[in-house]
C-alpha cells in the first residue's frame, strides 16, 4: 500500500519553426517545474509553472499560422500556471478541482477554474 509520494520535475527544451515560404520563423525557449504531492490514496494535488520565451518574425500577418506555430503562446515572455486538487470519496466518487492561469505576450493575465465530478463504477 503507496502511503505517501512526492515528486518534483523540471523540463526545459528549444523549439524552432518555419513556415515552407519562409515568411514566417518562430522560436520559443521554455522551462516548466512541476510538483506532486499524494498523501494518500485518497488526496493528490499537482502544481506546474511553465515560463517561455517566443521569439517570432513575420512579413505579413496570419493568425491561424501564428495559432500553430506559438501552440497558443504570445510573442515575448509567457507565463502558464496550474494546479489541480483531486480527492476519492468513500461512495467511488471523484471529485476534482482545476485552476490555470496565463499571461501570454503583452495580453492580460487570463484565469479558469473548473470543478469536475467522475463516478467510478
Amino acid at each position: 500500500m503507496v502511503s505517501q509520494t512526492m515528486q518534483l520535475e523540471y523540463e526545459t527544451g528549444w523549439v524552432r519553426g518555419k513556415e515552407r515560404s519562409g515568411s514566417h520563423d518562430a522560436s520559443i525557449w521554455t522551462n516548466e517545474l512541476s510538483w506532486q504531492f499524494r498523501p494518500n490514496l485518497k488526496w493528490s494535488t499537482r502544481t506546474s509553472v511553465d515560463y517561455s520565451k517566443v521569439g517570432y518574425e513575420s512579413d505579413e500577418p496570419n493568425l491561424s499560422l501564428e495559432q500553430v506555430l506559438l501552440g497558443g503562446l504570445r510573442p515575448g515572455n509567457n507565463l502558464l500556471w496550474e494546479t489541480n486538487v483531486q480527492r476519492r470519496l468513500p461512495n467511488n466518487l471523484v471529485v476534482t478541482l482545476r485552476y490555470h492561469g496565463r499571461k501570454t505576450g503583452d495580453a492580460p493575465i487570463i484565469h479558469t477554474g473548473t470543478v469536475q465530478a467522475n463516478l467510478l463504477f
